[in-house]
């Protein structure tokens, strides 16, 4: 695999991924003004469980590009380097959002002491929690990275079992039982910071030996069929157990069957970009949007937020499903357009650059 189609899939996933984590936050704000297990009910259900590979993703791809590198550099450095890529536009977006609650929505009052508050807790807005749970993996990550380099591939591929076994395949088994037993097994979980941590080995293994990988119609075939048992799967089990409003439990990324489609994903286009020649206007623009991938992702919520002040949920209940549906649709295309060209135009504004 060339190196320019590496990074080239690689970008492709940061777009298709952050136009996944518009949708899911359309879906997500919207479909409790639906009566559950209606036939678009349903359908938003299974949209919401196709855009849960979106974060998992996001974490493989730091697993990849960072647990991968071989530049020799000093811990404190890399700290330095990873954080202000990160951290800067993070708190100056936290700003912006607090005021956005502040004036707009006026669901903040005003005030550096609430301001820092909400900052630490966390609960400035919803979708910050994947910086808070990224930016603690950057402390661990050189030491991790040396770790993994010195392990063979059969090493670390049981290293990321166990990890999925203790984090992931243990609580739902726990969660079945539980309903029809009523009974558990005793076992020590790392929790969600866990499986986070599991997505960058996979996402480390997955780059790294994916050439291994027998890129024959039966292995994509494999894959393709993995996203859509996936798929039916957290449909049908969030479809039974939501009553009132949709249950989620099904839907979380720390689950089986979101880890299987995240891993179907990543391999499907690691595969892709290798077996068709990337023509290099087509990578450069690749490229382009997945540089614009971060900011996009990071003003998106205010986006959001500003649509649903005209058109609240309960706007749906005078439209038609064919209706709702155009509605939807268009709140989430024109939302992609939006974030996509504010952070086109950011990127060409050197001062704000630098902070944005």
């Amino acid at each position: 695999m060339s190196k320019t189609s590496r990074y080239t899939y690689i970008d492709a996933l940061r777009v298709i991924c952050s136009i996944m984590v518009i949708l899911t936050h359309v879906v997500m704000y919207y479909i409790n003004a639906f009566e559950v297990k209606t036939v678009f009910w349903t359908n938003l259900v299974f949209l919401k469980a196709l855009t849960q590979f979106a974060v998992p993703t996001f974490f493989m791809i730091s697993g990849a590009t960072i647990l991968s590198s071989t530049k020799e550099e000093s811990y404190g450095s890399f700290i330095k380097r990873r954080l202000s890529k990160i951290a800067i536009p993070f708190l100056v977006y936290s700003v912006i959002y607090y005021l956005f609650y502040v004036f707009v929505k006026k669901e903040y009052a005003l005030g550096i002491g609430i301001f820092l508050r909400k900052l630490l807790r966390p609960s400035i807005s919803g979708h910050f929690w994947y910086i808070y749970a990224l930016i603690p993996l950057y402390f661990i990550f050189p030491f991790l990275r040396k770790l993994v380099q010195s392990l063979t591939k059969k090493q670390l591929l049981t290293l990321i079992s166990v990890f999925f076994i203790i984090n992931s395949f243990m609580p739902l088994l726990n969660n079945i039982l539980e309903m029809c037993f009523d009974m558990k097994i005793g076992y020590y979980s790392y929790g969600k910071a866990g499986v986070y941590l599991n997505y960058t080995l996979i996402g480390y293994f997955i780059h790294n030996y994916g050439t291994d990988l027998k890129r024959t119609l039966p292995l994509k075939l494999s894959m393709w069929a993995t996203i859509f048992i996936s798929l039916g799967a957290m449909t049908v089990m969030t479809y039974y157990f939501s009553q009132e409003k949709i249950n989620q439990t099904y839907l979380d990324i720390t689950w089986p069957f979101v880890i299987f489609l995240s891993v179907a994903v990543m391999i499907l286009a690691k595969l892709h970009y290798e077996q068709k020649t990337v023509r290099d206007g087509w990578a450069n623009f690749i490229s382009a949007l997945g540089i614009l991938s971060f900011s996009a992702y990071l003003v998106h919520m205010l986006y959001l937020r500003s649509v649903q002040i005209y058109f609240p949920r309960k706007i749906l209940a005078s439209l038609t499903d064919l209706e709702s549906a155009g509605l939807l649709f268009a709140i989430f295309a024109i939302g992609v357009i939006v974030c996509y060209l504010w952070a086109f135009i950011v990127s060409k504004i050197p001062i704000i650059k630098k902070l944005l």
